[in-house]
């Protein structure tokens, strides 16, 4: 498995399996999307954090990496919507193995709410799936 895989991978097991407690459509990167006035929505990102030899041989390279689902809720609407929908999201990732041969595995997921000037307008829980995966060269 390589990224441009992991990455397919995760987006259409999101997709398939993306049906939260409270409505909450979701965007992917380098997708148009908009976003729902005054309702709930969800942000993914992939990013890849390490890549480093899994053998004495140099053929396999083990890759870690995160995804995130920001989770997204109007100001003034309270928090439990935008939980329940966090909690949605990080079922998704807990123990979770991917793939073919189940090679993309998700070791545990957590939820961050995220508070802060830079946030007035929403508020926002970052929920990240920790992941691992082995490419064989």
């Amino acid at each position: 498995m390589n990224e441009a895989q992991a990455r397919l991978t995760i987006e259409q097991y999101i997709a398939a399996n993306w049906n939260p407690p409270k409505a909450a459509p979701i965007g992917y990167e380098n997708l148009a999307f908009t976003p729902p006035e005054k309702n709930n929505y969800a942000l993914f990102t992939m990013r890849i954090s390490d890549r480093r030899p899994a053998d004495l041989g140099g053929h396999v390279y083990r890759t870690i990496g995160f995804v995130t689902i920001q989770v997204r809720a109007p100001k003034g609407y309270g928090t439990t919507d935008a939980t329940a929908i966090a909690d949605h999201a990080k079922a998704l990732f807990d123990g979770v193995n991917l793939g073919a041969n189940n090679e993309l595995r998700f070791s545990h997921a957590v939820c961050q709410p995220i508070s802060g000037s830079a946030v007035e307008q929403e508020y926002l829980i970052n929920v990240r799936g920790y992941f691992r995966f082995d490419e064989h060269t």
